[in-house]
């Protein structure tokens, strides 16, 4: 009966730091996207040096490319 316990509160353990992980993990994430997406819409996109075409840059900003806003 008592292993049952331990193993149950374990389990417990276990569960509450997985999700506290998961969590942590999705609000970087969230962090992290934001972060982006405010660098791109803040500073014209010659500035940023990421591995997109042109084209890409163009339908997100909507201008031309290395003009910005």
């Amino acid at each position: 009966m008592f292993s049952l316990h331990s193993r149950f509160h374990f389990l417990i353990f276990v569960f509450s730091f997985a999700s506290h992980f998961l969590f942590s993990l999705s609000s970087l994430v969230f962090v992290f996207s934001f972060l982006f997406i405010s660098l791109f819409f803040f500073f014209p996109s010659n500035f940023l040096c990421f591995p997109f075409p042109p084209e890409v840059f163009m339908l997100l900003s909507g201008t031309s490319y290395g003009q910005g806003f």
